[in-house]
């Protein structure tokens, strides 16, 4: 019978855990802080989850704005793509200003590989044409940004250096 006893003492000592006994309550300490409410957590999100979370009225608001923001862009986006001559049929065209007057306004694809020379008011900026692109191969221009553009070979890119007046545009017609 010391099997059973064991077997006895076993179950008595398991039921014995999982008995409820009422937990007497901590008393409240005073809290210094001038403002009462549920407790956060050191990242700041409330340990209390079914507390709402912020001003419904605000977050509405605020989605409506930013799907307003982002059909405006997507808006924009598309006026501009279609006023640069993107979706245009036609060749290809290279516009070369100098000084306000137009230089050249061929097609691309009937412009012989090589360099052409352009006037402006500081002195020749030489585009050079190869592959059916083109960049600004040399400028009198301090800082040479227009150098520094590279190659373009899609309607709408341009290369300007406004000290010498000077534009290269790649536009449909």
């Amino acid at each position: 019978m010391d099997a059973a006893n064991d077997k006895f003492a076993v179950e008595t000592v398991l039921a014995a855990r999982f008995v409820h006994e009422p937990v007497a309550k901590k008393e409240a300490k005073p809290s210094n802080s001038p403002v009462s409410g549920p407790k956060k957590h050191a990242r700041g999100f409330s340990l209390c989850p079914n507390q709402p979370r912020g001003n419904g009225g605000n977050s509405r608001r605020f989605r409506l704005v930013a799907a307003l923001s982002v059909i405006l862009a997507v808006a924009a986006g598309g006026i501009l793509a279609y006023s640069s001559g993107i979706f245009r049929e036609g060749p290809v065209m290279l516009v070369i200003s100098a000084k306000g007057q137009s230089v050249v306004s061929r097609p691309l694809k009937q412009i012989a590989e090589g360099t052409i020379p352009v006037e402006g008011i500081l002195g020749t900026t030489i585009v050079e044409v190869k592959q059916g692109r083109v960049h600004v191969l040399n400028s009198p221009c301090e800082n040479h940004i227009c150098m520094n553009t590279g190659w373009i070979s899609n309607p709408g890119q341009i290369i300007v250096c406004l000290p010498n007046e000077v534009v290269v545009r790649l536009v449909k017609e």
